[in-house]
Formats: C-alpha cells, structure tokens, sequence
C-alpha cells in the first residue's frame, strides 16, 4: 500500500498536526508529513514540525496581493512536495483550491456542518443554545465549509 504524503496547513499551534505526527509513529496511519505551511510566523506549529523534522513554508496572507497568489503560493509548495493530500489543521485563512487538489484538501472544522461555518464555532453554538456541538471533516470547495462531509462526531453541548 502506498504511503499517503500530506501536507498541512496550520496557523497557530500544530495540534491536529502532532496527532497526525503521533498516529503515524504509532503505525496507525500510512503517512508522510511532506510540509507544514504556515500563514503566520513564529508560531508552536513552525516548531513542532521543525522538531519532527518536516520540512517548513512560510506564506504570510499579507505579503501576496490577491487571495488567488496566496492560494498559488501555498498549492506551489504543495506541489513542489508531491502531497497527495492537504490537510487544514487549524488554518484560518480563506484559500482557493485549484483543480488539480480538488478533492484533495480536507479541512476539520469545530462544528456540525452545515451548522456553525466560518470562525467563532463554539460561541455560536452556545448563543443558539443546541444540546450537541461536535466537529466536521470535510473536502474543502470554493464555498466556506460547504464541501461534501467525510465525517462528523457529536458531542453534547456544556452551555445546556
């Protein structure tokens, strides 16, 4: 069987990538973390994986003109890996995704889905007072937090 190769994007502290780095060391995931990308210098995620000894890119938003150079900036890395797979863990950035990673990008999203997108998930849910929260995986498309659902896990909701 082949070994997937992903890459991860993350903007702050590299949890969803240490858990990936974890269940690969454990021979529970055929993996390979190629690259973590970060949109945001000097953050826990940068140092977890320079750690684990994956290789780093750095593309901050604020340095590319357009949303589209920054999704090229990203994808080009990514390319330049030969990731099989993208993986948003954690990563709080609008990206466009280019037809060549369609249906290779997932995102893990703190809520059910279609319930909850874009940011703040935990406020809204506790503001709209529901009984169960949880968290989506999800293939990223053109429309936030709208792509075809992979999984999702419940919780009960701690404001009720």
């Amino acid at each position: 069987m082949k070994t997937l190769k992903i890459a991860v994007l993350l903007s702050g502290s590299g949890t969803t990538m240490q858990n990936l780095i974890e269940r690969i060391r454990e021979g529970k995931l055929n993996a390979q973390i190629v690259l973590a990308v970060a949109d945001r210098a000097n953050t826990r995620g940068l140092e977890r994986a320079k750690e684990a000894g994956i290789p780093t890119e750095l593309v901050p938003r604020e340095q590319c003109a357009t949303l589209a150079e920054f999704s090229e900036r990203i994808f080009g890395h990514c390319r330049h890996f030969q990731a099989d797979l993208v993986v948003m863990g954690g990563f709080l950035r609008l990206i466009q995704v280019p037809s060549d990673f369609e249906n290779k990008v997932i995102n893990i999203h703190p809520s059910l889905l279609p319930s909850f997108p874009g940011l703040h998930t935990h406020q809204q849910a506790l503001d709209a007072g529901v009984k169960f929260h949880g968290a989506t995986v999800h293939f990223v498309t053109a429309e936030l937090d709208h792509g075809p659902i992979i999984a999702q896990a419940a919780v009960p909701s701690l404001g009720q």
